[in-house]
């Protein structure tokens, strides 16, 4: 649990950064195009997982369990790289250099934020919680291969994958 905790952070800081940057290169014209092809970043990236494992489906369990789980992790080394070179070779927008030259660049954005637009941060929050809130609060139930849900509970056997 801890790990899609950290997992969840990353991506969130990491989507963010990828609206910021696409909107800020485009051209005005262009700008909400670019910003939303930062919403396919999940969706690939669970395509092209489950894509990464599919090789390894024909593997003999024994195989699968000893390396072949390993396969897809070593091949994603290349996107590590490709992740880090991408930001570090960027430059700074036209509009973030000025504000650096005029020296409005604020210490500590956070208190800036908090201080200058509560409003809007309240509203934002809310406006966020109430998108996602439905995803975050539905209650998943496993289920077997049949797509009976696994029983739980006292006298339970799960190992069977009975209905209940």
């Amino acid at each position: 649990m801890v790990l899609r905790l950290v997992q969840g952070f990353g991506v969130g800081g990491e989507w963010g950064g990828a609206i910021l940057i696409a909107t800020e290169n485009a051209s005005p014209r262009r700008k909400a195009l670019y910003g939303s092809f930062a919403q396919f970043g999940v969706p690939i990236g669970v395509l092209t997982s489950n894509l990464a494992f599919l090789p390894g489906s024909g593997m003999a369990d024994d195989g699968l369990l000893a390396y072949g789980w390993r396969i897809p992790f070593l091949i994603s080394v290349v996107l590590v790289v490709v992740g880090f070179l991408v930001p570090s070779r960027l430059r700074d927008t036209p509009e973030f250099e000025r504000v650096k030259r005029d020296g409005a660049v604020a210490r500590i954005p956070i208190r800036d934020l908090v201080r200058r637009h509560p409003r809007g941060l309240v509203l934002g929050s809310l406006a966020s919680e109430r998108s996602a809130g439905g995803v975050r609060c539905s209650r998943a139930r496993p289920a077997n291969s049949r797509g009976f849900p696994i029983p739980h509970g006292p006298g339970s056997d799960a190992r069977r994958g009975e209905a209940p």
